[in-house]
């Protein structure tokens, strides 16, 4: 029987290895940018980037995934549309939750509105961004971000929080909950609205 254990926590982690080494050997062969639910990529130095994958051919980001300041600012300026909801978001708000489904039920129209979603996960690890995931049924259909230094560079003390980007990476507008007297989605509606009629 110990065995039989040994060789099967053996094999688990050479499986483990494998795929480690695939990840880690994927990221070294090609150059790659992670745009906000888009990817595009440079393969090797000297060639060009391939413009951003159609939306149906983009890979699902692992609710979680880390995203740097630096890799954020580089995403805004990347992303396929003209402006970025981003939704500060945290383990066990159930306000949260229910603005992330509300979004994720929008997608399709915000898109063709020329507007991705993304959210900032406040808490400190990637099983927090996971748990806010299950939480809401493993339905919300915009990536997930593990970034506390969002929420901590600007000032979020309460969530649901919504901001309103532009590509150049400027905050064009911020809706929080204490202070949006009909909500966020109607406080980031009437925004959209303004914005889509300059």
């Amino acid at each position: 029987m110990l065995f039989n254990v040994h060789t099967v926590a053996g094999t688990y982690i050479v499986i483990l290895v494998a795929c480690l080494a695939g990840c880690v050997r994927s990221n070294a062969d090609t150059d790659s940018v992670t745009d906000l639910g888009n990817e595009r990529t440079a393969v090797g130095n000297d060639q060009p980037a391939r413009p951003a994958l159609a939306r149906s051919e983009k890979r699902p980001i692992e609710p979680g995934t880390e995203l740097t300041e630096d890799g954020f600012r580089e995403a805004i300026q990347n992303v396929n549309a003209k402006y970025v909801i981003v939704q500060v978001f945290q383990e066990g708000c159930g306000p949260c939750i229910t603005e992330a489904l509300r979004l994720t039920e929008r997608q399709d129209s915000l898109r063709r509105m020329d507007v991705e979603i993304v959210g900032m996960g406040m808490d400190e690890t990637a099983d927090a961004c996971k748990k806010f995931y299950k939480q809401a049924g493993e339905r919300i259909a915009f990536p997930l971000y593990l970034a506390p230094w969002f929420a901590e560079q600007r000032d979020v003390f309460m969530t649901p929080t919504l901001f309103i980007f532009g590509t150049d990476g400027n905050v064009l507008f911020r809706a929080d909950p204490e202070q949006a007297e009909d909500g966020v989605m109607a406080a980031m509606d009437k925004e959209l609205a303004r914005l889509m009629g300059e």
